[in-house]
C-alpha cells in the first residue's frame, strides 16, 4: 500500500447531519411535484412557490424556493409562531409528495397491525407510540380529554373515550382510549385511513403517530 492509499484510508469522513440531509432531499422531491397535487392534498397556494398546509390546530407556511417552513397557531397560545422542527418538516414534505386518492370510495379505518410488512416494527410502535401515550397524555381520561381538546380533537364514540384528529387534510387519525380499571393499566389503539400508505411510507406512519403524541404532551412544533 503506497503512502497516498494509507493517507486516504486514515481520513475520517466528516460527520453528516442525517436530518438536515433528509429535509433537503424532501424539499428537492417536493419541488418536483405539480401544484395541482398539493391542492388535492389540501395545501393552499399563496404564490411565489409558497403554500399553506393545515396541521392539527395550526397552519404551516412552506416556501419551496427558500426551504423555509414556519407554523402559526391560535393567537392565544404562548408560542404562537416560529420555525417548524425537523421531524414535522419531513412529515409535511413527505405528505405533500404522496399520491392523492382518486375516486369517491368511502374511507375505511385500519389499525397499525392491519398494514402489510410491519414485521420488526411492532415493538417499536408499541413502545414509541402506545406506551408513551399511555404514560403521558393518556394517563387518565381527564389528561387525554384536555390534551385532545387543546389540539383540535373531536370526540367520537369509540372505546371508553375516542377523539378524531385532522393531522393533515387527507390523513386523519383517531385514538381509541381504554381507561383501565385499577388492575389493568390504560390502553389505546390508533386508527388510520386504510390508504395512508399511499401518502406516507410505513416509517412515517409511526413518526406521524409519535408527533401526535408529542403534541398531546404539550410539546411544540420545533
Amino acid at each position: 500500500m503506497n503512502a497516498r492509499c494509507k493517507e486516504i484510508k486514515n481520513v475520517v469522513p466528516a460527520k453528516q447531519d442525517n436530518y438536515t440531509i433528509a429535509v433537503t432531499q424532501a424539499f428537492e422531491k417536493a419541488r418536483m411535484q405539480p401544484e395541482a397535487s398539493f391542492c388535492a392534498l389540501g395545501a393552499r397556494p399563496l404564490g411565489r412557490h409558497t403554500y399553506e398546509l393545515p396541521v392539527l390546530d395550526s397552519t404551516f407556511t412552506i416556501d419551496m424556493q427558500s426551504c423555509d417552513m414556519v407554523f402559526r397557531m391560535n393567537p392565544s397560545e404562548n408560542d404562537s409562531c416560529g420555525a417548524v422542527g425537523v421531524f414535522w418538516r419531513i412529515l409535511a414534505l413527505h405528505y405533500l409528495c404522496g399520491a392523492p386518492a382518486s375516486g369517491a370510495q368511502p374511507m375505511q379505518w385500519a389499525t397499525f397491525s392491519d398494514f402489510q410488512d410491519i414485521r420488526g416494527y411492532e415493538s417499536v410502535y408499541k413502545g414509541r407510540v402506545i406506551g408513551r401515550f399511555c404514560a403521558t397524555a393518556g394517563r387518565t381520561p381527564d389528561t387525554f380529554r384536555r390534551a385532545a381538546t387543546a389540539n383540535g380533537g373531536v370526540p367520537v364514540p369509540l372505546g371508553d373515550m375516542g377523539y378524531h384528529f385532522q393531522v393533515f387534510p387527507k390523513t386523519p387519525l383517531r385514538i381509541v382510549y381504554y381507561a383501565g380499571d385499577g388492575e389493568l393499566p390504560p390502553d389505546a389503539s390508533f386508527l388510520y385511513p386504510d390508504n395512508i400508505l399511499a401518502l406516507l411510507p410505513l416509517e412515517d406512519v409511526i413518526v406521524l403517530a409519535e408527533g401526535l403524541v408529542s403534541r398531546l404532551q404539550g410539546k411544540g412544533w420545533r
